[in-house]
C-alpha cells in the first residue's frame, strides 16, 4: 500500500482516509522557499481547489496538516494533489493516489478536547445601543454587515476600551494553520463561526454573553467564511467542496436566528472568502478566481474572473485582483480590477508585471490600498491611476488598518532563528511616509506574530500575538494596556480579533476567546493594573506600576479572614508577573488583597484541584 508520495529525511507528504471514508487528512513537511500550497481535487478530467495556505515565514520550513471533512463518502475515484509554489516562481505537484489511501482513525475522541468555557468575571458593562454601524458616505447601505467592513479599513466607529475580562473561551482546533483561516461574524448577540475539529462541516451560533451555542448545523464539508447581513437577517457561510464536486452546494444562506437553510448554491468550488454590501453578496472561489454576485435570494447578476480573496466594495463597484490560473501556463496576466457592482462591467484594470497580492484590499478617502509582495500601492478608486507606492516594505498577508489619514501595518518578524517578534508599521494614507513602527519581543523564544489590528473609537488600535493582546494610542504607539491570552499556541487567526458592542474577540488555531471591554470611559491611563490569570495549572498575578513602589499582596478567604502573605516587596517600574502557590489550598474561592501607598485593589481568584 503506497501511502508515501515523496519521504527524504524530514521532507515528506502524507495522505490518510478516516474509517468512515468521510475525511482525509494530508500531513506535510516541506522544505524553505515555499510561498504557498494548495490541496487539490482529481475527479473526472477537472481539478478543484479544495484549499490553499500562503506561508507568512518561506525562509523557514513548512509543516502543516490539513483535514477535508465532508458528508459525502470517499469512492476512491478521484486522486489528490498537493501543489507547492515557491518564492523563485518554481511550482512543484505531488500526487496522492485516491485508491492507496491509508486507514487511520484521526478523528477519534480521543483526538479533540471538549470544550472548555470560562463564564464571566464581571459584569455590568454598558453596551453600545446600535447594533449597525453607521456610515455617511456615498453608499448608505455600506454598514449593513455587522461585525464586517466591505471596505477593509478595519475601523469600528464606536468605543471601546480596557480593561478587558475574559468571559469564556472555546477550544475549536488543532488543526494547524488552517484553523485559522476559518473567518466569523457576531451580531444579534451571538458569534457565528464553524465548529471545529472533529466536525469542520458545522456552522454554530454561540451566545455571547454566556458561550452556551444557540445552534449548530452540518453542510457540506469544511465551513470556511461566514458573514452576516444585518438589514436582511441572513448568515452567509461558504464551505470546501464536497464528494461529488458538481453537486452539492458550498454557499448558504441561512436564519442567523435558527440555523434553517434559506437558500443554496452548487458553485461548484470551494468558497473561502466574501463580502456583502448594497443588497448583494459577493462569494469568490478557487475555480481560477471567479467571484458570484447575487442578490439577497440566490438569484445570479454575475459571475467574473475578478479574485479569489476578499472582494471589496465601495461605491457600488467592487475591487480585487486577478491572479494566474495555477492549472493554466499561458495566464500569466496580473490584473487589479475594478468592476460594475450590479453588471459586472469591467471600469478599469491596473497591470503589474510580477503579482503576490495580499489576501485584503482596503478603501479609504476614494483611494485603494493593497501590498504586493514588498510593495505598499495606492492607487485612485475612480480610474486606477497609481497615487503612490513605497518599497521596499516587510510583506505580510494580514489587512491593513486604514483611519485618520494612516494606514497600520501590523506583521510577524523573525528575529534570529527561534523568536518571532511582532511589528506595528504606521504610514502616512497621503504619501506613504513613515509616522511611528513598535516592536513587541515575546519572552518565549518561540514567539508569535501580529495580525490584523482593528481600531476602535476614539484613537484604540488594538493588536494581539500569541501571548499578549495590546492597547495602542493610535496616534503616537503610546501602549495604553496590556493582558495575556489564554492558552494560545501557534499562530493567531487571519479573521480575528472582531470587535462587537462591548465585546473584544480573538482566535489561533486552537481557542476563541471572548472579553468583555468598557464601552463608557476612557481613563487618560493604564498604567496600574493587577488581575489574576491561569496558565495551564498555575495561577499567576498581572501587575502594572507606573512607578516605583512598596507593595504588599495577601490572600483571603471569602469570609474576610486572612490565611498569608503572598507578597511583600519593593517592586520597579513597568510589568511583573507574580506567581501564586496554590498547592496547599482547598479548592475554592479567595480574595487577592494589594495594598501600596497610592493603590489598593481586590481580586477574586478560584482555586481548582482535578
Amino acid at each position: 500500500m503506497k501511502l508515501l508520495i515523496i519521504f527524504l529525511f524530514n521532507f515528506y507528504v502524507k495522505g490518510y482516509l478516516s474509517p468512515d471514508s468521510t475525511s482525509i487528512k494530508i500531513d506535510y513537511h516541506l522544505g524553505k522557499g515555499v510561498s504557498k500550497i494548495e490541496v487539490v481535487y482529481e475527479y473526472k478530467g477537472k481539478n478543484y481547489i479544495v484549499a490553499e495556505h500562503r506561508n507568512l515565514y518561506p525562509e523557514k520550513e513548512l509543516k502543516d496538516e490539513f483535514i477535508w471533512f465532508t458528508n459525502g463518502k470517499w469512492r476512491k475515484d478521484g486522486n489528490l494533489k498537493l501543489i507547492v509554489f515557491y518564492n523563485n516562481k518554481k511550482r512543484e505537484e505531488y500526487f496522492i493516489s485516491g485508491r492507496n489511501l491509508q486507514i487511520a482513525d484521526f478523528l477519534s475522541e480521543n483526538s479533540f478536547k471538549k470544550e472548555e468555557n470560562l463564564i464571566e468575571i464581571k459584569r455590568g458593562h454598558y453596551i453600545n445601543p446600535s447594533l449597525i454601524k453607521q456610515y455617511n458616505g456615498p453608499d448608505p447601505y455600506s454598514w449593513r454587515v455587522v461585525g464586517y467592513n466591505p471596505q477593509h479599513t478595519g475601523y469600528y466607529p464606536f468605543p471601546l476600551h480596557p480593561p478587558l475580562k475574559l468571559k469564556w473561551k472555546y477550544y475549536w482546533g488543532g488543526g494547524g494553520t488552517w484553523t485559522t483561516m476559518i473567518s466569523g461574524c457576531a451580531g444579534h448577540g451571538m458569534l457565528f463561526i464553524g465548529r471545529g475539529n472533529p466536525e469542520w462541516n458545522m456552522v454554530m451560533a454561540k451566545d455571547l454573553n454566556t458561550g452556551k451555542t444557540i445552534w449548530e448545523k452540518t453542510l457540506t464539508s469544511n465551513v470556511w467564511t461566514s458573514m452576516l447581513c444585518e438589514g436582511d437577517s441572513i448568515l452567509f457561510v461558504g464551505t470546501t467542496i464536497g464528494i461529488p464536486p458538481e453537486s452539492l452546494p458550498t454557499f448558504f444562506a441561512l436564519d442567523p436566528l435558527t440555523g434553517k437553510e434559506k437558500w443554496s448554491k452548487i458553485l461548484g468550488h470551494t468558497v473561502e472568502f466574501m463580502t456583502t454590501a448594497d443588497t448583494m453578496a459577493y462569494p469568490a472561489t478557487g475555480d481560477g478566481d471567479t467571484v458570484y454576485a447575487m442578490n439577497l435570494k440566490g438569484k445570479l447578476a454575475w459571475k467574473n474572473v475578478l479574485t479569489s480573496y476578499h472582494p471589496v466594495y465601495w461605491d457600488k463597484k467592487i475591487y480585487g485582483p486577478k491572479e494566474c490560473n495555477p492549472f493554466n501556463p499561458n495566464d500569466t496576466l496580473y490584473i487589479f480590477y475594478c468592476r460594475d457592482a450590479l453588471t459586472g462591467d469591467s471600469i478599469w484594470g491596473y497591470r503589474w508585471s510580477y503579482f503576490d497580492i495580499s489576501l485584503w484590499q482596503s478603501i479609504y478617502s476614494k483611494k485603494i490600498f493593497f501590498l504586493n509582495k514588498d510593495t505598499l500601492l495606492c492607487l485612485n478608486a475612480f480610474n486606477g491611476t497609481k497615487v503612490w507606492y513605497r518599497t521596499p516594505i516587510p510583506p505580510s498577508l494580514t489587512p491593513l488598518t486604514i483611519y485618520d489619514n494612516k494606514i497600520y501595518h501590523s506583521r510577524g518578524k523573525w528575529m534570529g532563528d527561534t523568536i518571532i517578534v511582532t511589528q506595528i508599521n504606521v504610514f502616512s494614507a497621503f504619501d506613504g511616509k513613515d509616522i511611528w513602527a513598535k516592536t513587541f519581543i515575546p519572552s518565549e523564544s518561540v514567539g508569535g506574530r501580529a495580525l490584523y489590528s482593528p481600531l476602535s473609537y476614539k484613537d484604540i488600535l488594538w493588536v494581539n500575538n500569541r501571548e499578549h493582546i495590546y492597547v495602542l494610542n493610535a496616534q503616537n504607539g503610546d501602549s495604553l494596556y496590556e493582558i495575556p491570552a489564554p492558552e494560545w499556541s501557534r499562530e493567531p487567526s487571519k479573521h480575528f480579533p472582531i470587535i462587537y458592542k462591548n465585546f473584544f474577540l480573538i482566535g489561533n488555531n486552537k481557542y476563541i476567546g471572548v472579553y468583555e471591554g468598557d464601552t463608557t470611559s476612557l481613563p487618560s491611563s493604564y498604567t496600574f493594573n493587577f488581575y489574576p490569570f491561569y496558565k495551564k495549572d498555575s495561577l499567576y498575578f498581572y501587575l502594572s506600576l507606573p512607578f516605583e513602589t512598596y507593595v504588599r499582596i495577601t490572600l483571603y478567604d471569602v469570609a474576610g479572614r486572612k490565611i498569608s502573605d503572598i507578597f511583600s516587596s519593593l517592586f520597579q517600574k513597568g510589568v511583573h508577573k507574580i506567581p501564586v502557590n496554590t498547592k496547599n489550598l482547598p479548592a475554592g474561592n479567595y480574595l487577592i488583597y494589594l495594598e501600596s501607598k497610592k493603590f489598593k485593589n481586590f481580586s477574586k481568584i478560584l482555586v481548582f484541584k482535578k
